[in-house]
C-alpha cells in the first residue's frame, strides 16, 4: 500500500505524484531518490521513466531540492512512496547470454543491445565504478557533474569536434543509468520498441545520411553511392582484413576503394595502371565502418582491467578506527570465508567421511550483525559468495520451516542490502561474483594481498562462532592441530552438513540476540534502555532502520535471485520440470529423484507442448534455464525471458525427508549408491521370479498326475456337455465343506468312516438347522499313486507328495477341537 512523506527517503526509493482519484494514472511520475544529506537539508532524485518527443526517448537530468521543501506540509502530500518499488525492464536485468537469446541476428556473435550497453557503460564507467562508492554522490552536483563529463569527453575524443557530441552523448547515459537503477544494465537501449527480430529496413533510390558538401552547395548528380548487398559484403571483408594492428581506418578505406572500385589500364609506358573510381561511385568512410562492423560480427574486442591495489605495512599513528566514518546500516559490509572447525560424515551413509565444510559470513560494520550466511561444500568463489548474499536479501521465514527453527523470531533476521562490501583477494574476485553483486548495485573493495586483518570485522566474528558452535560439536578439530594420543577429529566425526547448518543458523541466532556489553548513547539510553529493549545487534540494527539511518533500499526478492542464483540446465516434460545433472558433463542424466512444478500459465504452456511434440524435435529442444540454490532443492525458479516474471517452481517427491536432510550434491551421491543397489536387486528378482516359475510347474504336474488317476479309476474322461452341466451342483456341493470359503475338517473319531466312490459325502450329510453347525464326517485318503504303466512310460517319476487339499486338511485337523 502507497504511503505518504512522512519521513526522510532512503536511496533507491522511488515516489510517484498522487492522484486522489486512481494513484496509478497513466500522467503519474516515477522519481528514483539517488541521495539524501539531512546535514545538508539536499535530496537528489531523478525523473524513472523517460519522456518521449517525437518518437524519441530520452531521460531527465537529475534534482537537487531541499529535504525540507519536500517534507513540508504541502508538497509531502502531492507525493507517496510507491510500493515495492518500480519493477525494472526486462532488458535491464537480462545477462549478456540472455540478451543474445533474444536479440541476436543471422550472421552476428553478439547481439546489437548487448555491444551498444557494453559500448554504452564503459563510456560512463570511469565517472560511476573507478570511483570510490561512497564519493559517487558528488556527480550529483551539477558543476562537478558537467566538469567530470567534459573531462570524460575530451579524453574520447579523436577531434576538437567530437567534444560536444561525446558530452551529450555521456549527459544522457549518465540519465538514463540513474534512472534506471543505477547499474550496469541500465543503460541497456530500448531495442524491445524497434522492429521485427531480424528485419533491416531497405534503402531505396535515396542515399541516406546526410547530404555531402557538394548537394548542400546545389549541385544535382552528386549525392552519393547507394550500396548493394553484394558491396556491404565488401566492407566487411574489408573490415576484417585490412582494418587490422598497424594499420589506420582510413588506410582501411583506401585500400578497400583500390581492390573493389578501381579499373586496371595500360598506360602510355605500357604498363598496367589503377585507376580508382570517382567519390560518387565509391561508399564513404563513414559506409565502410557501419558495414564493416556489422557484416564483421566478432572483430571488435577489449580486456577490463583492473587497477592492482597495494598498500605497504608501514608504522604509523592512527587517530581513529576504521569504521568511524559508518553512520547507516547497510553503507559497509565484510565478507570473507573460512573453513569450519568441525569434520562431517555423509548423509548417505554416516560411515563415510567427508571432510571440513565451507563457511562464508556476510557482516554489517555498523554493530556485527549477520543478516546471512553461506555453509556447504562448494570451495570459496563466485558460488558461495553469491548464495551467502542472496540470503542476507531475502526473507528467512521458508528457510526457518525447512531447517525446522520455527521458534526463532522471524524479525530478528533482518534483510540488508549494502552499499559497498570489503572482501579480500580470493573469495570475491571472480568475474561472475563481480557481475552478480553490479547488477544488485552493490560495490566492492578489496583488501590488499595478504593484508586480511583489514578485514577486521569479519574476521573476528569467523572466531567468535567457532567458539559458539564449531569447538561444541562432536568431530571438532578446536582449530589446532592433532596433538599424540588424542583421537583425530575425521575418527570422531558424527554429524552431516544439513544438521551443521541447522546449529550454525541457531549460533548466529544467538549471536544477533544476545546482549552486548557496551556504553550505550544519550540517545540509546532515552529510546531503548530505559524502555526495557535490550542492546543487541538485532535490536539496535533495526532500531538505526526504523531512524531512516539505512544506507540502501531493499530490492525485490525477485530481483535479487535473478542476479544471485546459480543458473542450471532443465526440461520441460509432461510431469514438470527435471533438472539435468550438472556433474556429467555433456552426458543428459536426470535427477531422478525430485521433479518441480507450477501451475502458472506459462509453465503449464510448455508442459503440455513437451507432452504433445515430444516425438517431433530433438530432445534438447524443451530444454532451458533455471535458477536454483544447490543447497536448498526445494523450491527453484524459472525467469521468462520476455515478461522479465520470476516464477517459482516447488519441488515433488515421494520422499518427504529427502529435501530437509539432503543437497543436490548428495542426490547426486544417493543416486549413484542406488545404480549399484538396482543392479543387484535386478539379477535377484530375476532369480526369484525362475524359483516361482520352477515351483508352479511343478504343481501343474502334480494336479494333473491326480487328474489322470482320478479319470483312470473312473474308467473315461468327462464329457464337455458333462463338465458344463454340473459345474453349478458342483459349486453348491462344494461350499458345503467350507466355512467362509476354507475347508471343514471332521473329527478324528468320524475319520475311519470311508465313502463310497459313487457316491459323494455331501449326498449323506444332513440337514442342518440355521445357526447350528455341524461338521460333516468325512474320510480323507491320499490319491493313489499315478504309478501305472501308462503313465510311467510318458511321465517322469514324481516324488511321493500330499495334495493342496490333503494338506490342508492335515493341518486343520489339529486345529479343530473334538466335537
Amino acid at each position: 500500500m502507497n504511503q505518504f512523506i512522512t519521513r526522510s527517503p532512503i536511496p533507491g526509493e522511488v515516489i510517484t505524484s498522487y492522484h486522489s482519484n486512481h494513484e496509478d494514472a497513466p500522467d503519474a511520475e516515477f522519481f528514483r531518490v539517488l541521495a539524501v544529506n539531512k546535514q545538508l537539508d539536499r535530496i537528489a532524485f531523478v525523473r524513472a521513466t523517460p519522456k518521449q518527443s517525437a518518437g524519441r526517448l530520452y531521460f531527465l537530468s537529475p534534482r537537487v531540492e531541499k529535504l525540507s521543501w519536500l517534507l513540508s506540509e504541502d508538497i509531502s502530500k502531492q507525493f507517496v512512496f510507491l510500493s515495492g518499488g518500480l519493477p525494472p525492464r526486462p532488458d535491464v536485468q537480462a545477462t549478456p547470454e540472455e540478451l543474445d537469446n533474444k536479440y541476436l541476428r543471422r550472421g552476428q556473435e553478439q547481439s546489437t543491445p548487448r555491444k551498444e550497453r557494453a559500448e554504452r557503460f564503459e563510456l560512463i564507467k570511469p565517472l560511476v565504478k573507478l570511483l570510490d562508492p561512497e564519493d559517487v554522490d558528488l556527480l550529483l552536483d551539477p558543476q562537478i557533474r558537467a566538469e567530470k563529463i567534459n573531462q570524460r569527453a575530451r579524453e574520447l575524443a579523436t577531434s576538437p569536434t567530437d567534444v560536444k557530441r561525446l558530452r551529450r552523448r555521456i549527459t544522457d547515459t549518465l540519465n538514463q543509468y540513474w534512472a534506471e537503477g543505477s547499474v550496469s544494465g541500465s543503460v541497456t537501449p530500448y531495442t524491445s520498441r524497434c522492429g521485427g527480430r531480424g528485419k533491416e529496413k531497405k534503402q531505396g533510390k535515396k542515399k541516406m545520411g546526410p547530404p555531402n558538401r557538394a548537394t548542400q552547395s546545389g549541385e544535382i548528380g552528386l549525392e552519393g553511392h547507394i550500396l548493394s548487398d553484394e558491396e556491404k559484403d565488401q566492407c566487411g571483408f574489408a573490415w576484417r582484413h585490412y582494418n587490422k594492428r598497424g594499420k589506420t581506418r582510413r588506410k582501411a578505406f583506401r585500400k578497400l576503394k583500390r581492390e573493389f572500385y578501381s579499373d586496371i589500364v595500360i598506360g602510355e609506358d605500357g604498363h598496367p595502371k589503377r585507376i580508382v573510381h570517382p567519390d560518387i561511385q565509391c561508399p564513404t568512410e563513414t559506409q565502410f565502418e557501419y558495414w564493416g562492423k556489422i557484416r564483421s560480427p566478432g572483430h571488435d574486442s577489449w580486456k577490463k582491467q583492473l587497477t592492482p591495489r597495494a598498500l605497504a605495512r608501514i608504522d604509523r599513528v592512527l587517530f581513529g578506527y576504521a569504521n568511524e566514518t559508518v553512520i547507516k546500516i547497510g553503507q559497509r559490509g565484510a565478507i570473507d570465508s573460512t573453513t569450519t572447525d568441525q569434520e562431517f560424515v555423509s548423509v548417505i551413509n554416516r560411515l563415510n567421511r567427508i571432510g571440513q565444510a565451507h563457511r562464508v559470513l556476510i557482516v554489517d560494520s555498523k554493530y556485527k550483525y549477520i543478516p546471512g550466511f553461506y555453509m556447504g561444500l562448494d570451495a570459496p568463489g563466485s558460488l558461495p559468495v553469491q548464495l551467502a548474499y542472496l540470503h542476507a536479501l531475502t526473507e528467512k521465514r521458508e528457510w526457518l520451516k525447512w531447517l525446522g527453527l520455527e521458534e526463532q523470531e522471524l524479525e530478528n533476521w533482518i534483510t540488508i542490502r549494502f552499499a559497498t562490501l570489503l572482501a579480500d583477494n580470493t573469495d570475491a574476485r571472480a568475474a561472475a561474483a563481480m557481475n552478480a553483486f553490479e547488477n544488485v548495485n552493490t560495490g566492492l573493495k578489496f583488501v590488499p594481498v595478504s593484508r586480511s586483518d583489514m578485514n577486521s570485522d569479519v574476521e573476528t566474528t569467523h572466531h567468535g562462532l567457532h567458539r559458539l558452535v564449531d569447538h561444541n560439536l562432536v568431530g571438532t578439530t578446536y582449530g589446532q592441530r592433532t596433538e599424540r594420543g588424542v583421537e583425530k577429529a575425521d575418527v570422531l566425526a558424527r554429524m552431516t552438513i544439513i544438521e551443521a547448518i541447522r546449529e550454525t543458523a541457531r549460533a548466529i541466532y544467538a549471536w544477533n540476540t544476545m546482549e552486548l556489553d557496551i556504553v550505550p548513547t544519550l540517545e540509546m539510553q532515552r529510546e531503548l534502555v530505559d524502555k526495557g529493549i535490550k542492546l543487541t545487534r538485532a535490536n539496535l540494527t533495526r532500531w538505526e532502520i526504523e531512524r531512516g539511518n539505512q544506507a540502501t533500499s531493499l530490492i525485490s526478492e525477485a530481483e535479487a535471485r535473478i542476479a544471485l542464483l546459480i543458473p542450471t540446465r532443465g526440461t520441460f516434460t509432461q510431469n514438470g520440470i527435471r533438472l539435468l545433472r550438472t556433474d556429467k558433463g555433456q552426458k543428459r542424466e536426470f535427477v531422478s529423484h525430485v521433479r518441480y512444478a507450477s501451475h502458472h500459465k506459462q509453465i503449464v504452456k510448455k508442459c503440455l507442448e513437451a507432452k504433445v511434440m515430444r516425438s517431433r524435435v530433438m530432445p534438447t529442444a524443451f530444454d532451458d534455464d533455471f535458477l536454483y540454490d544447490p543447497y536448498r532443492p526445494s523450491e527453484i525458479y524459472y525467469r521468462d525471458l520476455y515478461s522479465g516474471e520470476l516464477i517459482p517452481l516447488a519441488a515433488k517427491t515421494h520422499d518427504s525427508q529427502l529435501l530437509e536432510e539432503c543437497s543436490l550434491p548428495d542426490i547426486y551421491e544417493l543416486d549413484d549408491a542406488n545404480k549399484l543397489r538396482l543392479f543387484f536387486a535386478e539379477s535377484g528378482r530375476e532369480r526369484q521370479i525362475s524359483d516361482l516359475e520352477a515351483e508352479q510347474e511343478e504343481a501343474n504336474d502334480a494336479a494333473e498326475a491326480e487328474y489322470q488317476a482320478t479319470v483312470e479309476k473312473v474308467g473315461k474322461s468327462p464329457s464337455k456337455s458333462s463338465i458344463r452341466k454340473g459345474k453349478k451342483s458342483n459349486r453348491e456341493t462344494e461350499k458345503t465343506l467350507m466355512d467362509h470359503g476354507m475347508p471343514i475338517i471332521a473329527p478324528e473319531t468320524a475319520a475311519t468312516e470311508t465313502v463310497e466312490p459313487e457316491q459323494s459325502p455331501i449326498d449323506s450329510a444332513p440337514v442342518h438347522k440355521p445357526g447350528v453347525v455341524k461338521l460333516p464326517l468325512v474320510k480323507v485318503t491320499p490319491p493313489p499313486e499315478p504309478a501305472t504303466e501308462d503313465i510311467a512310460s510318458t511321465t517322469a517319476p514324481l516324488p511321493a507328495k500330499k495334495s493342496v487339499f490333503a494338506r490342508i486338511v492335515q493341518s486343520r485337523q489339529t486345529e479343530v477341537p473334538h466335537a
